[in-house]
């Protein structure tokens, strides 16, 4: 989710040298936020994530159980495949709270940013060395447009054991990304006041409806 999040949705002008070199001798820019064509991005804000029944620890596994639920603003793909892969998780038994993730916090989240801004100039590349100029520099607008809207998402959540790696990372929409970290948050908090200890299992139970802004 968040914390870094400077890192998950900084937009750069891509000026790295692999990329300068690539497009050197095509006349395919890179549009700054803020241009005609690249708009800057404004976020829309979640809340409502504490409106959600008390976490508990299972006495029968000894697993501490916390809540999900999809909020009206969150991208419903995004949330189901974020959803799905850490309720997985949790019944492997491979979800533990830990308490603070600023040490699992690397470069992860840069990372992911960067291959998918390179993936972007090397498939415009790929358009404009057909010939089809203008059609290049529209793709990689609007494919740049969309990555402003993204932010770099840890699958499985950092406060629940998840990883800081490409491999566990996807780009989503960014309202989806603080949403669900927040109400993720929200909870383990919560089962903090009610004795989790870091390293304790836990569990995602999803429930069913809607949650919306207040």
């Amino acid at each position: 989710m968040a914390g870094s999040r400077a890192a998950g949705n900084a937009a750069s002008r891509i000026a790295r040298p692999a990329i300068r070199q690539l497009l050197k001798g095509r006349k395919l820019k890179i549009k700054p936020k803020g241009h005609v064509d690249r708009p800057r991005f404004q976020k829309t804000a979640t809340n409502n994530y504490t409106n959600l029944p008390k976490p508990f620890k299972d006495p029968a596994t000894g697993r501490w159980q916390v809540h999900a639920k999809r909020h009206d603003g969150w991208n419903r793909k995004e949330y189901r495949t974020k959803v799905d892969a850490m309720k997985q998780a949790g019944k492997d038994g491979k979800l533990n709270f830990v308490d603070n993730t600023s040490s699992k916090r690397t470069t992860g989240q840069r990372a992911k940013r960067r291959a998918e801004e390179d993936q972007a100039v090397r498939e415009a590349v790929r358009i404009y060395d057909r010939g089809k100029h203008q059609e290049a520099q529209d793709w990689l607008d609007d494919r740049l447009r969309r990555l402003d809207a993204q932010e770099a998402d840890h699958r499985i959540e950092l406060q629940v054991g998840g990883q800081d790696q490409l491999s566990n990372l996807d780009m989503i929409d960014a309202a989806t990304n603080h949403g669900m970290g927040g109400q993720l948050r929200s909870q383990l908090a919560e089962a903090q006041k009610l004795g989790m200890q870091p390293g304790d299992l836990v569990e995602i139970v999803e429930l069913p409806g809607l949650l919306r802004n207040r």
